[in-house]
C-alpha cells in the first residue's frame, strides 16, 4: 500500500443513561477530575462537559458555583454546605441554585426569637432585634443567660465567682434571696416581681459592707 495511512482512531463509547446519572454522581462528589471521568468511561474530556454542562441548563440562569453563592449572599463556605448537608439546597455539578437559596433565607427569616417567639428578621441571629446581644443598655436583661455562646458563659462565671471570693456575706444574701424567689414562683405560683419584692424585704442587704471592687 503506496503512502501513509492515518492509524484507526480509538473509538469512543456511548453512555448508558446509567452510566450517565454515575457520572454525574462521581463529578458531584469531587473526587475526579474531567480528565479522569473521560479516562474510566471512555469518553472524550469534551463529552464529558457537555454531558456536566446539561446539569447547569437544568438549574437555569440562577445556577451558581458554591463560590459564586457565597458573594452574592454574603454567605461562609461552610454555611453554604451546611445548608446543602441539611438537604436545604440541593447541589448538581458543583452547583446551587440562587432561587432555592432564597427560598430558604425567606424561611429562615421567619424563625421564632428564642426570648419572645417573633420572628427574628435575620438568618445570622437567634432572636429577633429587641433581644439580641449588645442592643442598647439593658442587653444583659433583653439576652438571656441560657442563650448566651459558651464562651460568654464562661467568662461571666469567672467574673461572679471571683466577685463571691471578695463578697462572700453579700454573696451568702444574695443566693438566700434568689432560692426564696424561686420557692414563691414554682410553689406559691407568685409573680415575679411580687416574689422579688417579698425576697427583699426578707433579707435586706442595708446592713451588709459595701461591695469591694475588682
Amino acid at each position: 500500500m503506496r503512502g501513509w495511512h492515518r492509524p484507526p482512531t480509538e473509538r469512543r463509547n456511548k453512555l448508558t443513561p446509567e452510566q450517565t446519572q454515575a457520572l454525574h454522581q462521581e463529578w458531584a462528589e469531587g473526587n475526579l477530575t474531567h480528565a479522569a471521568l473521560a479516562r474510566k468511561y471512555g469518553v472524550t474530556r469534551a463529552r464529558v462537559g457537555q454531558i456536566l454542562g446539561a446539569i447547569k441548563q437544568d438549574l437555569g440562569p440562577d445556577a451558581l458555583t458554591i463560590h459564586e453563592a457565597c458573594r452574592r449572599f454574603h454567605m461562609g463556605p461552610a454555611m453554604v454546605r451546611r445548608l446543602i448537608e441539611d438537604g436545604e439546597i440541593l447541589l448538581f455539578s458543583h452547583r446551587v441554585s440562587a432561587s432555592e437559596i432564597s427560598d430558604w433565607m425567606e424561611r429562615a427569616k421567619q424563625r421564632p426569637c428564642q426570648v419572645c417567639g417573633q420572628p427574628i428578621g435575620e438568618i445570622h441571629w437567634k432572636t429577633c432585634p429587641l433581644h439580641r446581644r449588645g442592643v442598647g443598655k439593658q442587653q444583659y436583661v433583653r439576652y438571656p443567660y441560657r442563650i448566651w455562646s459558651p464562651e460568654r458563659k464562661r467568662k461571666f462565671r469567672a467574673l461572679t465567682e471571683a466577685w463571691q471570693v471578695r463578697n462572700p456575706e453579700r454573696a451568702a444574701a444574695m443566693q438566700k434571696r434568689a432560692t426564696r424567689v424561686y420557692y414563691l414562683i414554682k410553689k406559691q405560683g407568685l409573680s415575679r416581681e411580687e416574689a422579688r419584692r417579698i425576697a427583699h424585704a426578707e433579707t435586706p442587704l442595708d446592713h451588709l459592707p459595701p461591695p469591694v471592687p475588682r
